[in-house]
């Protein structure tokens, strides 16, 4: 008998001595090319998107060949008739371009996860334009979680509609509807100042997030800052926001809409707490 101590790192089992086999095989599976010197399990939901490769190689979204950009991984996976959930991994860096998607039946659920707020970089451009859609939109989803990652440069950065659960944690939102410009987001100007860049191609009608006709919506440890709007959530059933601070917008930080305010539409049984508005 030999002693083999076993480890496991990084979805690898390692066998130390190494462990062989002439012949054997549990399911189908032969053992000899799963075990011998370690198997490595590839979770099929995960879709890896790293902006930094600019290698060339066939993009599936594993590990060693990740999708480049967020916008062609997107069109890949989340295609009408695709139903299995897909966890988004993006890498540190820039991810540009608006996405935009429309299913016929809400029957996919999906996450958008980046390397953290300050290193994820979702823009709908480079730099603003008023001209610019909405950064990620999308309609008739399941479930819908987007976490650790920035958002700029659109019309809305967030705008999920005619979806199941929404989830938005640990996200930064700067220059949406807005391009920012430090004297009219610290209210310094005169009204009629205010009014111009209003109206102006400096800003469009848009904001942080616009999230419509969701029947749950959890939005926890967002800051948002030099955009036209907060955080809009419109005919949404429940909810909960959560420790969120607004800096220096044009317009309200955050406002539970209706569509037609006439008193038959609107928000319900939402819970705001630990979130603060400052300039």
């Amino acid at each position: 008998k030999v002693k083999r101590d076993v480890a496991y790192q990084n979805d690898v089992i390692t066998f130390t001595p190494a462990v062989s086999f002439t012949s054997a095989a549990v399911g189908g599976v032969d053992i000899a090319a799963a075990l011998a010197g370690g198997h490595q399990h590839t979770d099929s939901h995960v879709c890896y998107v790293d902006s930094a490769r600019v290698d060339a190689y066939t993009e599936t979204g594993a590990a060693p060949t990740p999708y480049k950009t967020l916008s062609a991984a997107v069109t890949a996976k989340l295609t009408n008739a695709a139903t299995g959930f897909v966890s988004f991994r993006l890498a540190s860096g820039n991810y540009d371009g608006v996405i935009s998607v429309d299913k016929d039946t809400a029957n996919q659920s999906f996450e958008i996860v980046g390397a953290g707020r300050n290193s994820t970089f979702i823009r709908g451009a480079a730099t603003f334009a008023s001209t610019t859609g909405n950064v990620l939109y999308f309609r008739d989803f399941l479930d819908i979680t987007v976490r650790d990652v920035s958002i700029s440069n659109g019309l809305y950065g967030f705008y999920p509609r005619s979806c199941r659960n929404i989830k938005l944690m640990n996200c930064e939102f700067v220059h949406l509807g807005s391009d920012g410009q430090e004297k009219y987001h610290d209210q310094s100007e005169s009204m009629a100042s205010q009014a111009a860049f209003w109206a102006s191609n400096q800003t469009s009608n848009g904001g942080t997030c616009r999230i419509r006709d969701c029947v749950d919506v959890r939005i926890d440890n967002c800051r948002t800052s030099y955009c036209l709007r907060g955080l809009r959530i419109q005919d949404c059933s429940a909810g909960c926001i959560t420790n969120c601070r607004g800096y220096k917008l044009l317009e309200s930080f955050i406002y539970l809409a209706a569509g037609t305010y006439d008193g038959g539409s609107g928000c319900t049984n939402f819970y705001i707490s630990g979130c603060v508005a400052d300039t």
